[in-house]
C-alpha cells in the first residue's frame, strides 16, 4: 500500500485537538472531533490494507490479527501497567473500584460497554477516568472483529455490490445514531452500532481510492477540497462545544471534511504539503501513544492536585508528547517492524498479558477497591460511590413515575420535579411517611423549567435541552394531566434555577387555580463542597461536627424564595440542614455523611431529612390540615414555613 505522508498529518491534526481539549486550552472547546476524524482514517486505512491484500490473493485473517495486535496491544498494555501503582497511591477505593473494572474492560475490548453503562447524570467526571479513553480503542476492535469477515465475503461472492453494501450499512448506523441520540445519548456516544458510519465512510473512501477516483479532479478542484476539508476540521474544533450532540448531523462537518482531505489533499498542493510537513508528520506518527497517554496523564494529575493550572496542563501536554515519543521508538516500532516474536507468541501473550489484567481488574472489584487499606470509621466514606449513590437516588421515584393512583383511603400526593424531587421520594420512604400517602411522581428536569406554561421558555431553555423538554411535555403530557385531576395534593421539588424561582408564584397560583387543590414547593438544599479525600484527612472526632457553607447561587435562590412565594406554600429545607447564616450540616450524630454530592441525599441523609421533615408531614399538621389559620400553627411548623 502506497505510504501518505499526509495521512500522518491528518492523525496530528485529529489528536492536537484532543489532548488541547482535555487540557481545557481555550479554542479547542471542540477538540473531540479528533476521535471522529480518527475513526475515519481508520476506516480508510484497514480497508485500504485488506483490499490491497484481497486483490493480490494474499489477504489472511490471522495475519490481519497479527498485524493488529502487534501495532495496538503492546503500547496498550504498557501504559496499563504504568497506571496501577498510579492509581494505588491516588486513587480512593471507590474511584479504584471503577478503575478496576476499567481494567477487566479494556482486556476484553468491552470499555466502550461500560462507559455507557456508568454514563448518566450521577457519573463521575470524564477528567477523573484514567482509562475513559480506550472506549474509541473498543469501537475499533470490535469493528475489526466483524468487518474483515464481511468484506471477504462479500468481496468474493458479490465485489460488485461491495461500494452498494458498505454505503447502505453506512446510511443505516449513521440514521441509528439519530434515533437514539435524544432520549438514549450515551448509547449513541459509545456502542459500535451508531458509530460504525465514521469507520465506514472511510471505507468507502478506500474503496473509492482503489479505483484510483482520487486523482480525476483536476488540480484547481483539489486545491479547493483540500481547503473545504481543512476549513471543516478546524471550524468545528473552533466552534463544537461539549453542548454539541455527538455523533450526530453536525458530526458531519468534521467526518466528510476528513474524506475531502483524504481524497483530495497532496503534495500539488498547498494543505497536502501542509499536512505533509515534518512537524505534523512526526506527530502523526506518535499519534496512537499520545491518545493512550493523555488522558490517563489528565486523570492522574486531576487526582492529585486541588485546580490545575495553564503552566500545569502545559506541563502534562509536554510530558504527553516526550512518553509518547519514548514509548514509539522503544515499543511500537519494535513490535511492528520485527518479525521476532513469533506468532504464535504474539498470540499467546496478547491472551497472557489480558487475563493478567483483567485479573487484578477483578480482585480491585471484588474488594471493593482495596477498601480495607482503610480503618472501619473511615471506609464508607472513603468507598463513597457517586454512580452507586445516583442509583439510590433514581430507583424509588423511577418506579413510582406516572403511576396511577388507587383508591386505599391514602392521601393521592403528586410529586413532579428533577433529582431533587427524586431526594424528597426517598425522604417520604426513609422516614416512614408513604404510611399515610400514596406518591405517584413525574420528572421535569431543571433546565427544563418545572412551571405550568404559558412562558417564554425558548428565552430561557437551553438550545440542546429544548427537544428533550418538549418531549417530556411539561404539563401539558396526557399522563401528567390524569395525574393532577385525581392527586390529592401537589408537591413540587426542583434545584429551582433562578429564572424558575421568579416565575414560581404565578405558576403555583395557576396550578391552584385550575386544579383546585393545595400546591407545596420544597426548597433548594444544599450541603456545601464534599471532596471524600480533603474529608478523610479530617480526623473522625472533628469531621462529624463539620459544618459548611452552602453555595452562594443556592443561598441567594433560597433568600429570594422565602421572600417571594408565601409561606403556606414553601417549605424551606435549607432551614432544616443549615443555620441562618447557611452553614450546613454534613455529617449525622454516628458520622455518616448526608451527601454525596453537596446538593443530593445518600441514604444516611435521607434518613436525617425524615426525621426532620416527619412532624411537620404528618397526618394531623399537614396532610389534612389547610383550614387550620397560621397563626394556630405548631411551632415547628411556623418555624419550616419561614415564619419564626
Amino acid at each position: 500500500m502506497e505510504y501518505r505522508r499526509e495521512i500522518d498529518g491528518l492523525r496530528a491534526l485529529a489528536v492536537i485537538p484532543v489532548i488541547f481539549f482535555h487540557a481545557g486550552f481555550p479554542g479547542f472547546s471542540g477538540g473531540f472531533i479528533g476521535v471522529d476524524v480518527f475513526f475515519v482514517i481508520s476506516g480508510y486505512l484497514i480497508t485500504s490494507i485488506i483490499l490491497a491484500d484481497m486483490r493480490a490473493g494474499s489477504f489472511s485473517l490471522v495475519k490481519f490479527y497479527e498485524r493488529r495486535i502487534r501495532r495496538l496491544l503492546p503500547i496498550l498494555f504498557f501504559v496499563l501497567l504504568i497506571c496501577l501503582p498510579f492509581a494505588w497511591i491516588l486513587l480512593l477505593p471507590s474511584d479504584l473500584k471503577n478503575f478496576s473494572k476499567s481494567l477487566v474492560a479494556v482486556s476484553t475490548f468491552t470499555s466502550n460497554f461500560l462507559f455507557w453503562r456508568l454514563s448518566g447524570y450521577f457519573d463521575v467526571a470524564s477528567e477523573f477516568k484514567p482509562l475513559l479513553h480506550t472506549w474509541s480503542l473498543a469501537i475499533e476492535e470490535q469493528f475489526y472483529l466483524v468487518f474483515p469477515p464481511f468484506l471477504m465475503l462479500v468481496f468474493h461472492r458479490r465485489r460488485q455490490i461491495l461500494f452498494t453494501a458498505l454505503l447502505v450499512s453506512a446510511i443505516l448506523s449513521f440514521f441509528l445514531g439519530q434515533y437514539f441520540n435524544v432520549d438514549r445519548p450515551f448509547f449513541t456516544f459509545f456502542l459500535l452500532p451508531t458509530r460504525a458510519w465514521e469507520l465506514l465512510i472511510g471505507s468507502l473512501s478506500a474503496w473509492h481510492c482503489q479505483l484510483n477516483r482520487r486523482h480525476r479532479f483536476g488540480k484547481v478542484s483539489l486545491e479547493i477540497f483540500s481547503f473545504i476539508g481543512l476549513f471543516g476540521i478546524v471550524a468545528s474544533v473552533l466552534l463544537f462545544s461539549k453542548t454539541t450532540p455527538t455523533p450526530s448531523f453536525f458530526t458531519l462537518i468534521p467526518t466528510l471534511s476528513t474524506v475531502l482531505l483524504i481524497h483530495s489533499a497532496n503534495n500539488s498542493n498547498l494543505v497536502g504539503r501542509f499536512l505533509s510537513s515534518r512537524p505534523l508528520v512526526a506527530i502523526g506518527l506518535l499519534s496512537y501513544s499520545a491518545y493512550l497517554w493523555h488522558q490517563p496523564l489528565f486523570s492522574f494529575l486531576r487526582h492529585s492536585v486541588d485546580e490545575c493550572n495553564a503552566m500545569t496542563n502545559l506541563s502534562a501536554v509536554f510530558l504527553t508528547f516526550l512518553l509518547s515519543f519514548l514509548s514509539w521508538k522503544y515499543i511500537e516500532i519494535p513490535f511492528r517492524a520485527c518479525s521476532a516474536p513469533s506468532r504464535r507468541f504474539i498470540f499467546s501473550a496478547a491472551i497472557g498479558v489480558s487475563i493478567f489484567f483483567a485479573s487484578v481488574g477483578a480482585l480491585g472489584v471484588f474488594t471493593n477497591g482495596f477498601s480495607k487499606r482503610y480503618s472501619h470509621l473511615d471506609r464508607p466514606l472513603a468507598e463513597l460511590d457517586v454512580f452507586e449513590q445516583g442509583k439510590y437516588v433514581d430507583k424509588r421515584f423511577l418506579n413510582l413515575q406516572d403511576k396511577p393512583f388507587v383508591t386505599d383511603g391514602k392521601r393521592r400526593i403528586l410529586l413532579i420535579g428533577d433529582s431533587f424531587a427524586k431526594d424528597l421520594t426517598n425522604v417520604v420512604f426513609e422516614s416512614g411517611l408513604e404510611e399515610h400517602i400514596q406518591i405517584s411522581t413525574h420528572f421535569i428536569s431543571a433546565a427544563c423549567g418545572n412551571i405550568v406554561q404559558p412562558f417564554d421558555l425558548i428565552k430561557y431553555v437551553p438550545p440542546e435541552q429544548m427537544s428533550a423538554c418538549i418531549r417530556n411535555g411539561w404539563y401539558e403530557k396526557d399522563s401528567i394531566q390524569r395525574q393532577l385531576v385525581e392527586a390529592d395534593e401537589i408537591w413540587l421539588a426542583s434545584r429551582w434555577p433562578q429564572w424558575v424561582a421568579e416565575k414560581l408564584y404565578e405558576s403555583i397560583g395557576k396550578l391552584e387555580l385550575d386544579y383546585k387543590k393545595p400546591v407545596l414547593v420544597f426548597g433548594v438544599k444544599d450541603f456545601g463542597r464534599v471532596s471524600p479525600k480533603e474529608l478523610l484527612a479530617i480526623p473522625f472526632g472533628d469531621r462529624i461536627r463539620l459544618t459548611q457553607k452552602a453555595s452562594a447561587e443556592n443561598e441567594s435562590i433560597n433568600t429570594f424564595m422565602r421572600e417571594a412565594i408565601p409561606s403556606k406554600y414553601l417549605i424551606d429545607l435549607m432551614n432544616l440542614v443549615c443555620t441562618e447564616q447557611y452553614e450546613c450540616t454534613l455529617f449525622d450524630e454516628s458520622g455518616k455523611i448526608l451527601s454525596h454530592d453537596g446538593m443530593h441525599l445518600t441514604q444516611a441523609g435521607a434518613v436525617y431529612l425524615g426525621k426532620k421533615l416527619k412532624p411537620i408531614l404528618n397526618k394531623a399538621l399537614f396532610l389534612n390540615d389547610y383550614s387550620q389559620s397560621e397563626a394556630n400553627w405548631p411551632p415547628e411548623k411556623r418555624r419550616i414555613f419561614g415564619m419564626d
